[in-house]
């Protein structure tokens, strides 16, 4: 799984480097992001390259938002129309923060909860 992850205040910014988050790839995914975290509150997750989530993908999703929200929150951006519409069937565009830009994601951690 390719995975560049940078911290820009206030978050730590995951960017997904391959076409796929699926059964292949989720569990070292999830894994990578949630030993790089650190301290940090708030997560968001580039999506620009990625054009299939599966739901072994979704779950991993889900379960770095149950890691990173007690103390912060995570969002995802740049995400292209299949992976809209994938996030839209499963009703999780309204559990997942969604953004078009990095600078939009970042600039969700600075609003008032």
């Amino acid at each position: 799984m390719n995975v560049a992850i940078g911290r820009k205040d206030p978050a730590v910014v995951v960017r997904v480097l391959d076409t796929q988050l699926g059964a292949a790839s989720a569990e070292e995914f999830k894994n990578h992001v949630t030993t790089n975290l650190g301290e940090n509150a708030h997560v968001a997750i580039d999506l620009t390259q990625v054009d299939f989530v599966d739901s072994s993908g979704l779950g991993a999703l889900v379960s770095l938002l149950k890691i990173v929200r007690p103390k912060g929150e995570m969002v995802l951006f740049g995400l292209r129309p299949g992976v809209k519409e994938i996030l839209r069937l499963t009703y999780l565009d309204a559990v997942f923060p969604c953004r078009t830009t990095e600078e939009a994601a970042l600039a969700t951690f600075a609003q008032p909860s």
